[in-house]
């Protein structure tokens, strides 16, 4: 029996000394593995399908997150997800419970047992362990990741040269600065291939595609490119630029980066330096001829002669910009080919969509072929014209004109020719300035010359008449024309009526105007110049001065005021076929002003005289009152007095009577039947027997009908004294 059992005794014995060394094999496999797992330094979970709790946890997640293994086991992923509830991550993992996808990965972020946060990506699967599922968590700390991807984006973002990603051909990122320098939207370049925003050839005559995929395949090979490449912007103007294109890795993907730098200035200064003789002599010439003179219209003569030696052309022209109409001020070369384009034509600049463009982008513009350019106005006499290149003139900033080539064939102007136009055009316009600024101080002088002159003419005057003659004759002579007029306003009467007037102007003497009324009393009432190119058609022009305008003739309305005070209008009209300039306006708002200051000296000087009379009158009164005791001669002689020194015509003095209680008559002169006596109130209250105004001042006071004076009774002495 002990032989029969031996074995099967052995048999078990061996069999169990073989499942022993199993289980020690993969003890020792379970403790390799969880070594593994603890020394990993990434976070590692194993948390249950249904329950959701935690079942192991490694040391890097106890590490990064605070808690004991203890705390973690009653915890779920829940209870360290803040982004998450259990609907919302139920319905994360069912595709895994479901089998539709065998892993998944997501960013999110993980709380700490001290409350902080910080970003994690999720590495989520679900694991057959024996006959259960459990699903293993593998987390990263992306925070550096982010980090850097920050400042990545950071000086993606803010680079000074446009950055481009490219994946296989096609452009999937770029930053402000390409937006900027290619002159497309973002959502324009993304999709396109840098063939797309290239012409069609480069300089070398190689295709774009063909070398820019050359490239691209040897910098996808790990080789780092650099390159002079010519872009093209969406206006269909180019740039030179020059790329820098590496491989860049990106979370395990490959694409290209592309650093495009402008270097236009550059290739323009090299240029420059290969034309240097030819170019650089032909602006020192034409610098030198436009800073000799300034006067504009030999400045521009000059101009044409030396354009036509940088940029040859079959003709030219200059063209100034005012106030949105563009006018052709000189021209060369268009005569030998049987188009006489007329000096001082003008249009509107929107008109022409060659200028148009050139006044919006500021450069120049060319047009290899006029028959391609359907925005192009072409006029009977020009057939001749194939191609155009045109510069803007920019003072300070600010469009004054425009460089004009015209050309007898087509692709007569490159690129480079309207580089040198450009040039040309940025010198003449300091020139130009310089012209503009001679000529503004020309002007300005001429003004201060003719207001002086006209200053010495008016100083001689002696009476208000002489000096408002003086003025408008000096005026009309200086602006060339025979037609003026000065109003002056009448405060006793509320109105304005024309003190001297010259020419067909003579005819508005009899009307008066309020103020308000009429252009003139606009201008009054306004204290504003008023420029009007057709007096007859004006609105504002009275319907009874309209009837007497000749035809087609405009005219300047100044006021003529003394420091805050207006006193009248000076008004100037011109004939037919000769307008108004600015500078005519100015002046006459100058002289406007100085005669309104003279007009004030001469009055002030009128009522110092009139007053310095009275107080002789006075004396000689009192003087003649002292030597003489006769009433009557005293009376007598005081009339005398009065004709003489006031120059009045009638005259009448009346005594107080206390016992009648009437005023008697004493004395008179210049009247014809005198009424011996009257009450004293009745002299206020009667109307006089002639017609005339009369004006408030003091306790009554009555208008002569022969020359205007006013008449008062002088209480002291109970006399009817002539009262200035």
């Amino acid at each position: 029996p002990v032989l029969a059992i031996y074995p099967i005794a052995t048999l078990l014995v061996g069999k169990i000394l073989s499942l022993n060394f199993q289980r020690q094999h993969a003890s020792r496999e379970r403790e390799r593995l969880l070594a593994v797992l603890e020394s990993s330094l990434n976070e590692i979970y194993l948390f249950h399908p249904e329950t959701l709790r935690f079942e192991y946890v490694n040391a890097a997640a106890l590490r990064n997150l605070g808690y004991s293994l203890e705390q973690l086991r009653t915890m779920t992923p829940l209870d360290i997800k803040p982004e998450f509830s259990l609907a919302t991550f139920r319905e994360k993992i069912r595709p895994l419970l479901n089998g539709e996808v065998p892993n998944l990965v997501f960013e999110t972020r993980h709380r700490r047992a001290d409350g902080s946060t910080y970003p994690v990506e999720v590495h989520l699967q679900l694991v057959q362990v024996g006959s259960e599922r459990v699903f293993l968590a593998v987390i990263q700390d992306i925070t550096e990741r982010l980090r850097s991807a920050m400042r990545y984006r950071a000086l993606f973002e803010h680079a000074y040269d446009a950055v481009l990603i490219i994946e296989g051909e096609h452009i999937i990122e770029c930053n402000p600065r390409a937006v900027e320098l290619f002159g497309n939207r973002r959502e324009d370049l993304l999709g396109k291939t840098p063939f797309d925003i290239s012409p069609p050839l480069q300089p070398d005559g190689v295709p774009s595609d063909v070398k820019g995929r050359e490239l691209l395949h040897l910098a996808l090979m790990g080789e780092a490119q650099l390159f002079e490449w010519v872009h093209l912007r969406p206006d269909g103007t180019s740039f030179y630029a020059e790329v820098s294109l590496s491989a860049l890795n990106l979370e395990g993907q490959t694409f290209m980066q592309a650093i495009v730098r402008d270097i236009s200035i550059r290739k323009r200064m090299e240029k420059s330096e290969r034309e240097a003789r030819l170019l650089a002599e032909t602006l020192r010439e034409t610098a030198l001829s436009l800073t000799s003179t300034l006067e504009l219209d030999e400045l521009l003569d000059r101009l044409l002669e030396n354009l036509e030696r940088v940029v040859p052309a079959s003709a030219c022209n200059v063209m100034l910009v005012e106030d949105g109409m563009v006018r052709v001020v000189r021209a060369r070369g268009y005569r030998e080919r049987g188009y006489m384009p007329t000096e001082g034509i003008t249009f509107p600049l929107n008109s022409t969509r060659n200028l148009l463009n050139i006044a919006e982008t500021g450069r120049a513009l060319i047009i290899p072929r006029l028959e391609e350019y359907s925005d192009w106005v072409r006029i009977p006499g020009t057939e001749w014209m194939q191609s155009y290149a045109g510069a803007p003139i920019l003072v300070k900033g600010e469009l004054v004109g425009f460089l004009n080539l015209d050309g007898d064939r087509p692709d007569q102007f490159s690129e480079e020719d309207g580089e040198r136009l450009q040039l040309f055009a940025d010198q003449v316009a300091v020139a130009f300035a310089n012209a503009q600024l001679y000529r503004q101080t020309q002007r300005l002088l001429h003004r201060l010359e003719a207001i002086n002159h006209i200053s010495n003419v008016l100083r001689p005057a002696q009476t208000l008449d002489d000096l408002l003659n003086r003025l408008l004759t000096e005026t009309l002579h200086l602006l060339e024309t025979q037609d003026g007029a000065i109003w002056m306003y009448d405060s006793s009467r509320d109105e304005l009526r024309i003190a001297i007037a010259a020419g067909w102007q003579t005819r508005l003497r009899p009307f008066a105007l309020k103020p308000g009324e009429s252009i003139a009393g606009n201008v009054y009432l306004r204290r504003e110049v008023y420029l009007t190119h057709d007096l007859k058609e004006d609105p504002l022009n009275a319907l009874m001065i309209r009837r007497v305008v000749p035809e087609r003739t405009g005219g300047v309305f100044v006021p003529v005021q003394s420091g805050v005070q207006t006193l009248g209008v000076f008004a100037i009209t011109l004939p037919a076929g000769k307008p108004v300039q600015p500078d005519d306006v100015s002046l006459l708002a100058a002289l406007g002003e100085m005669g309104g200051s003279a007009i004030q000296r001469m009055r002030l000087h009128d009522e110092m005289r009139m007053h310095i009379q009275r107080l002789e009158m006075l004396h000689r009164v009192d003087t003649e009152v002292l030597k003489n005791a006769n009433l009557n001669d005293t009376l007598r002689m005081a009339l005398e007095l009065i004709h003489e020194t006031l120059q009045v015509d009638v005259a009448v003095i009346r005594l107080y009577n206390p016992d009648t209680q009437l005023l008697e008559l004493a004395a008179s002169f210049g009247m014809g039947m005198v009424e011996p006596a009257i009450p004293p109130g009745s002299i206020w209250r009667e109307k006089p027997r002639w017609s005339g105004t009369q004006r408030a001042s003091g306790a009554g006071t009555r208008t002569s009908p022969l020359n205007g004076r006013n008449w008062c009774a002088a209480k002291g002495w109970k006399w009817l004294l002539p009262c200035l």
